[in-house]
């Protein structure tokens, strides 16, 4: 084991225990963490925070410690009293830091008892990260730092790789193994693509692995937190990669207790919109807690003055300099240090000036730290700057004494002072000196065993070298895709393809077909659709090999469709189904066969559909990879349920299951759970059946904290199953009952639920401006779509807004009916039956016929009978009934019975709700008809029914109330 990490300190008694208490560790042969707190008989935290912490250590602490290295205790014990004692007037007794007391108060108190994100903000140089790294220092919290640097934005993650490494490597490791014990397996594995010395891993594919990634770092944060106060730091916010933010945006939202501290530079025109619009969401998130950074006052220059010169300054000085920079710090801190002769000079002047000063070996290192723009190790900083270590060791101590360097933090590396003196030596970079360097920086990074291929890409871009920038592009792309980091592959790969013409791609060990390829990909994962449609409209002329062109046709095709070019997506998707046909089976085929399956499911083409599944599944057959089994055995589920074959669909659904939990993946047994709960709730299984069948994948989802579609897909179906038994409580419990957030594709099903359950609820009016947001929403018209849109008509219909109820299911059912699909629409058939009369009444009876010959030669025309036995709902009967019953009031032959029969058939299917508004409707019938005692009966059971369905309710009891 080497020497444990020792705190800053300023000179006294307290530095001088704790140098005595390392010096015996060394002596005694730096024994373990584990073996300390084995041999002194507490825990290794303990062990930790005496040796590596600002906080002194009890006397009984320390003097187990000593005997545990076979120490001289009296010796320590006169050490322990000194350090303990109160300070004499000479001996620093507060923070190193030049005024901001409520400033450092306030962060101090948020590292030691707050929660969510604290951001310290100001402009450049204005002292933010001394604030931050006081209040670290003088806190028993660890505080677990990542810098982002300006190269960082095409780095993903770069902060968070650093800061899990510092937690990892403190304490020899047993602060992070104990944290690990305490989470699911997979965490360390996860994380291990991210710090490779927890162990190679895979890295994991598909819909579900960026948020694999995303949970594993809250369970382990929320584990190491508990080992030990925790918080988080991340400098220079502002040049945060996406993926970064994403992270930090996960933390704030799924860890409750998530301490984070951030700095952040305001007013600087560099940092991109889309950064600042991140940042401004991770404070809605979080809660708008800052501690802005303002110039200091005179007294506080005069401060920060005698903390840099070691004596009080005299006033004259203070004066001067507090007129000349107006309480900058950094400014102050060049003009202590300087000759009279700087006084004249702007802040970048004055850098200008010292940076003339230096000799040539002084320039040479200056000169390789603001190239490389981080902080590099000596040796690294040798190679970089041509010159022998030892001189570049005496180089660094008169950079130190230029004040040009940052102070020493306990890390090996170095670097500069601050951000603005690397951009005052790059402005001196004499042409074609820049290139050089750049390229010396990307040889020296390139041999680090933690390297960034972006960093190095960029290094080789501005060295000008294009072949070598292709090899690093590539391979900053794949790192960024293995990180789930889509904007920044897509900015690689979309850099490679510009390379593509300048460089040799037999030395890239990729076609640019394949490169292409990824660039959809990547895009398509970031959403950015105007770069897919751009790089899928090339992907249809690019050459190669048949298994190349197939490929990208099929990505072409899927952007196409997707687009809403239905057509000349389905062509594409043809085309490269027909190269396929003359290759051996393939996981790409399969891909290809899956996109199809879709597009033709939404067309309503189920006999292509069917096709297109057996060839998936002879394809997996042959090809032995079962990851794309379980969508396509999922499918095959939902055909045979279309078909009536109900036992066929669940034997299909059980091996969907099977494969899904051989596979480990959560996301597979995700979609094979959504597919048996769809399929339960065709078949009117009972809501306590259905809970059951979606409890394990309902963990999942709460564990991994998942929230894409399938997801909302399967909340919805659980939430439906208990909607259908008339329990909106517990509809409510499943989804929640805020109409909050904003609606997209991804979270539809969810909200189109809660605006089902808040209308039930009586609260129409908030369930209707919901409406008007989904409307907005941009969706697939599938069967999933047809369902959706049914649900918001009956929350039009129970507010009283039958025309814009029968409206939306015209359009609706006009896309619908023509399709395979027709076969899902029972209800939304009925419940257009129902707007329509509502809307006809007070029209003359020949409008009113009219309007109902309409609706019976729409069901006529639609390629599957709603209510036959094609149908695949399995309450399609009642519907049915119901439709008859509405088209009834139409055509002025409404009975008690068509009502009854029609409730008494939602009776056997346990759908109290649906049985309840029938017995109304008879109810109304049997009142206008005079048979009273017979409305009263249908009335009590119609309100015995109804409960939880406040509408309804309402409406039953102002008919018993009124008469009708």
């Amino acid at each position: 084991m080497s020497a444990l990490p020792r705190p800053d300190l300023p000179p006294g008694p307290h530095r001088d225990l704790v140098a005595a208490l390392h010096d015996l560790h060394h002596r005694a042969g730096w024994p373990s963490l584990r073996t300390l707190a084995r041999d002194a008989g507490v825990s290794h935290t303990t062990v930790s925070k005496a040796f590596s912490t600002p906080t002194i250590p009890s006397w009984g602490t320390l003097e187990l410690l000593v005997e545990a290295m076979d120490g001289d205790t009296a010796t320590f014990l006169d050490l322990w009293l000194a350090a303990t004692s109160p300070p004499d007037a000479t001996t620093p007794t507060t923070p190193r830091i030049a005024g901001r007391t409520d400033e450092l108060a306030a962060v101090r108190r948020h590292l030691e008892t707050g929660s969510g994100l604290l951001l310290v903000t100001g402009e450049a140089g204005i002292g933010k990260t001394t604030l931050v790294t006081t209040a670290a220092r003088t806190t028993d919290t660890f505080v677990a730092t990542g810098r982002c640097l300006p190269l960082s934005t095409q780095v993903p993650l770069m902060p968070v790789i650093d800061l899990l490494r510092q937690v990892h490597d403190t304490e020899d490791g047993l602060w992070w193994d104990e944290a690990a014990g305490r989470c699911a397996s997979y965490v360390t594995s996860t994380l291990g693509l991210l710090l490779p010395e927890l162990g190679s891993t895979a890295a994991q594919t598909g819909d579900f692995a960026r948020q694999r990634l995303f949970a594993s770092l809250a369970s382990v944060v929320t584990a190491l937190a508990d080992v030990r106060p925790l918080a988080i730091l991340v400098e220079d916010l502002h040049w945060a990669d996406s993926s970064t933010l994403d992270v930090l945006e996960h933390l704030l939202s799924h860890v409750a207790e998530a301490r984070v501290l951030a700095t952040y530079r305001t007013a600087d025109p560099d940092v991109p919109g889309p950064t600042l619009d991140r940042i401004a969401r991770l404070r809605l998130v979080a809660g708008p807690q800052s501690v802005g950074l303002e110039p200091l006052d005179r007294s506080g220059t005069r401060e920060q003055l005698s903390l840099a010169l070691g004596h009080a300054p005299d006033q004259a000085l203070v004066d001067e300099i507090h007129t000349r920079t107006r309480g900058h710090p950094l400014f102050t801190a060049q003009l202590a240090t300087a000759g009279p002769e700087t006084l004249a000079l702007g802040l970048a002047g004055m850098f200008d000036h010292r940076l003339r000063g230096l000799g040539p070996d002084g320039w040479a290192v200056a000169r390789a730290l603001g190239v490389a723009d981080r902080a590099l190790l000596p040796d690294a900083l040798g190679e970089a700057s041509g010159l022998a270590l030892d001189r570049v060791l005496t180089v660094l101590h008169q950079l130190s004494d230029q004040w040009l360097l940052a102070p020493p933090d306990g890390a090996p590396t170095v670097s500069l002072r601050h951000p603005l003196i690397a951009e005052a030596i790059r402005r001196r970079l004499a042409p074609g000196e820049a290139g050089t360097l750049h390229r010396r920086v990307a040889e020296v990074l390139a041999t680090g065993a933690e390297a960034e291929p972006g960093e190095i890409a960029l290094h080789w871009c501005a060295a000008g070298d294009r072949q070598h920038e292709a090899v690093w592009r590539r391979a900053a792309a794949e790192r960024a895709a293995a990180r789930y980091a889509a904007r920044e592959a897509l900015d690689h790969w979309s850099r490679l393809l510009e390379l593509w013409p300048a460089i040799d791609p037999d030395a890239l060990g990729m076609s640019f077909a394949q490169a292409l390829c990824r660039a959809i990909d990547a895009a398509n994962s970031e959403g950015d659709f105007e770069t897919e449609q751009r790089l899928a409209a090339l992907a249809e002329t690019v050459e190669g090999t048949p298994l190349e062109r197939a490929v990208l046709l099929a990505r072409a095709g899927d952007t196409r469709y997707m687009s809403g070019h239905e057509e000349r997506g389905m062509a594409l998707l043809d085309r490269a189904l027909a190269l396929h046909s003359a290759l051996p089976p393939s996981p790409e085929l399969v891909d290809c066969l899956s996109t199809h399956i879709l597009f033709l499911n939404l067309q309503g083409r189920y006999g292509e559909s069917d096709a297109a599944i057996c060839r998936a599944l002879e394809a997996l057959d042959a090809t032995g990879d079962d990851r794309g089994r379980p969508q396509i055995l999922s499918w095959a589920a939902g055909r045979a349920m279309s078909e009536g074959d109900h036992e066929l669909a669940r034997r299909y659904a059980d091996e969907a299951r099977v494969v899904s939990a051989a596979s480990g993946d959560p996301f597979a047994q995700l979609v094979a759970t959504v597919t048996t709960t769809a399929m339960m709730l065709d078949l009117g299984a009972p809501v306590v059946e259905v809970d059951a069948a979606a409890a394990p994948a309902l963990e999942l989802v709460a564990r991994w904290q998942i929230t894409e579609y399938t997801s909302a897909l399967l909340l919805a179906n659980v939430c439906e199953a208990h909607l259908r038994a008339g329990d909106v409580d517990g509809a409510a419990t499943v989804v929640g009952v805020d109409l909050v957030g904003e609606p997209d594709p991804t979270s539809y099903p969810l909200h189109v639920q809660r605006v089902l359950v808040a209308g039930l609820q009586g609260r129409l009016d908030e369930a209707l401006v919901r409406i008007d947001e989904l409307d907005r929403v941009r969706l697939n018209r599938d069967g999933n779509w047809l369902e959706a849109q049914s649900a918001l008509a009956l929350v039009e219909l129970w507010a009283g807004l039958p025309a814009r109820a029968a409206a939306r299911l015209d359009e609706t059912l006009a896309i619908v009916l023509p399709t395979d699909n027709a076969a899902l629409a029972a209800m939304g058939t009925a419940w257009t039956a129902r707007a329509h009369a509502s809307l006809a009444s007070g029209r003359s009876r020949t409008r009113r016929r009219e309007a109902a010959s309409r609706l019976r030669a729409r069901r006529s025309a639609a390629r599957v009978d709603p209510f036959g036995p094609r149908a695949v709902d399995v309450a399609a009967q009642a519907w049915g009934l119901v439709w008859q019953a509405e088209l009834a009031v139409l055509e002025d032959r409404e009975t008690v019975d068509g009502w009854t029969g029609a409730a008494a058939c939602w009776d056997r299917l346990a759908r109290p709700h649906d049985a309840a508004y029938c017995r109304w409707r008879a109810a109304r019938v049997a009142l206008r008809d005079g048979q009273g005692t017979v409305a009263a009966r249908l009335l009590r059971r119609a309100a015995t029914d109804a409960v939880q369905h406040v509408p309804l309710s309402r409406a039953i009891r102002a008919t018993a109330e009124g008469g009708r």
